[in-house]
């Protein structure tokens, strides 16, 4: 198609299907076209600014005239295509090629991009959001979000949930010194923060005020730091034990104390100087035994006590009348 332009400033364009070329209509119909765009167009681009005027003509191969064309454009069948006065553009029959800026009314049929991309489907009522994201969203809250996690409306926005379990209350970033809700379940970056015992970090009983005073068996662990604790059962006596001959080291008339910690038994031999004799044996200073023959003097006489002395008790063995220590021996 070509574009002939062959009239005089101040009329408009007319197509006219006889040549294919667009003829400019007497001034009754418009009295403003600009005469500098006379001459011949091949695929030709009209540019018409928001006041419906032809801004400008461009052909491939070819600059076109610089300026501006005013006035309203008409088709072949006089239907008014734009209306240079009330700045509309009609395309009762669909608008085809560029389009710049905003348009009011209803649109029908589809929307497509320069690119050939369809913005707008308008068989099937769907929108095309394939390039578009989901940051250009201003009710969308997309910060936390991670791998399998879907979009659920909280009552306010959506917002980035995992996928199972029930929605939950967001917190609105915009609101929140820019920080999602995640960053102010860190307890570290609150700010005002209570001061907290050592106790709180460290779980260290000792850190703890005003703690009670603890018996010395509660840090020791040791038995023999209890209080009141039950007698435990003596060994017997025997047990462990040894019959001693310690004549050598004991005498009459000498007191002797029972430090081995345990009960010893004792056993001790006199007999007369000469003849008859007399003797007694004490623990703890008690009498526990008495021998001795005093009537006859020409008559031997051989005595033999024995006893058993507790720990740390004292025993002694008296001579009285003649007596002679003939042997001592303990079970120790």
């Amino acid at each position: 198609m070509a574009i002939t332009l062959r009239s005089t400033k101040g009329t408009s364009l007319t197509y006219s299907e006889m040549d294919e070329n667009f003829d400019f209509l007497d001034r009754t119909k418009h009295d403003r076209m600009d005469v500098s765009y006379e001459g011949e167009y091949t695929n030709p681009k009209i540019t018409i600014n928001n006041k419906g005027e032809i801004v400008a003509v461009e052909q491939q191969g070819a600059a076109a005239p610089a300026t501006d064309i005013t006035g309203s454009v008409f088709g072949d069948d006089s239907t008014k295509i734009v209306d240079g006065v009330e700045n509309k553009v009609y395309a009762a029959n669909g608008f085809f090629g560029n389009l710049t800026g905003s348009t009011t009314g209803t649109h029908q049929g589809n929307v497509i991009a320069d690119d050939s991309t369809v913005l707008v489907e308008a068989y099937s009522g769907t929108i095309n959001l394939n390039n578009t994201s989901i940051t250009s969203l201003t009710d969308v809250g997309y910060a936390s979000a991670t791998i399998g996690h879907v979009l659920k409306w909280d009552g306010a926005r959506w917002t980035s949930q995992p996928e199972s379990g029930a929605a939950v209350s967001a917190s609105n970033a915009d609101l929140l010194d820019g920080f999602d809700g995640t960053y102010y379940l860190d307890y570290t970056n609150f700010s005002n923060k209570p001061t907290l015992a050592t106790v709180a970090t460290s779980n260290d009983y000792t850190d703890l005020d005003n703690t009670p005073t603890l018996a010395a068996v509660a840090t020791s662990n040791d038995y023999n730091d209890l209080d009141n604790k039950p007698s435990a059962a003596s060994t017997p006596i025997g047990e462990g034990q040894t019959w001693q001959d310690v004549t050598a080291s004991r005498a009459l008339n000498t007191t002797y104390t029972n430090t081995t910690g345990r009960p010893i038994m004792i056993s001790i031999y006199c007999a007369g100087q000469p003849n008859h004799c007399e003797w007694e044996l004490l623990v703890d200073g008690v009498q526990l035994g008495h021998q001795g023959v005093v009537s006859v003097a020409s008559a031997a006489m051989r005595a033999t006590m024995s006893a058993i002395v507790p720990a740390g008790s004292t025993y002694r063995a008296n001579n009285i009348l003649n007596a002679g220590l003939q042997s001592w021996a303990e079970l120790r």
